[in-house]
């Protein structure tokens, strides 16, 4: 199956819509789930549950980013980069490794030990 590698291909809109099913003729709608879906390309990425909260991959993005500087005061937001993205094909799920870009946080204690 097909990964997605580039995060320009991970950092696409979506939007939550109501999931429909059809029992014989009538079509009715799945009340206690929804799609994700993505907006340009007008396809669905996942079903979730009618509480989910949608966060998109950018979102999720800023937080890690803010949260990496949060961990490690030395640092800013802006100093770290993503390194490696990777996620299935329909880009539902993404996994993001983040790697620093300055020399402000000092290891050297650990290699002593």
């Amino acid at each position: 199956m097909t990964r997605l590698s580039e995060l320009k291909d991970l950092l696409f809109d979506v939007e939550l819509r109501p999931l429909f099913t059809r029992i014989g003729n009538l079509e009715v709608p799945a009340r206690d789930s929804q799609a994700v879906v993505d907006v340009k390309g007008n396809r669905v990425v996942s079903v979730v549950g009618r509480g989910y909260r949608l966060v998109t991959h950018k979102a999720a993005l800023d937080l890690a980013f803010n949260c990496a500087a949060a961990a490690f005061p030395e640092t800013k937001a802006d100093h770290w980069q993503v390194m490696v993205a990777d996620a299935p094909s329909t880009g539902g799920t993404c996994c993001i490794d983040l790697n620093l870009t300055t020399s402000a946080l000092d290891f050297s204690i650990m290699a002593a030990t």
